[in-house]
């Protein structure tokens, strides 16, 4: 996987949401998902990837969850970069309801 189909992957599972913004790009060579409370923009949980070698969950705080694998199959790194997003929008809905 290389960075466009990641971020192809990140355009084709990210939802509207209520409660949060979102942001899709590149920096530094590795796609990233960006979601934060709308009510509270300096929290943040973000999932980075270049699409193999290493993949990552930073939230606000100074919190994350690093894995790396040289050589990952493709459909093994969706999966867990879909599981990352998970954990990211769950840091969203936590940050939303204790925000609320």
């Amino acid at each position: 996987m290389d960075v466009t189909k990641t971020l192809e992957l990140f355009n084709s599972k990210v939802r509207p949401a209520e409660l949060s913004t979102s942001e899709i790009g590149v920096r530094d060579g590795a796609a990233f998902w960006k979601v934060s409370p709308l009510d509270d923009p300096d929290e943040y949980a973000v999932v980075w990837t270049p699409g193999d070698r290493w993949f990552a969950l930073d939230v606000s705080g100074g919190y994350s969850y690093d894995y790396f694998e040289e050589d990952i199959p493709d459909d093994e790194a969706e999966v867990l970069i879909d599981k990352l997003m998970q954990g990211s929008r769950a840091y969203e809905l936590r940050v939303s309801r204790v925000a609320g």
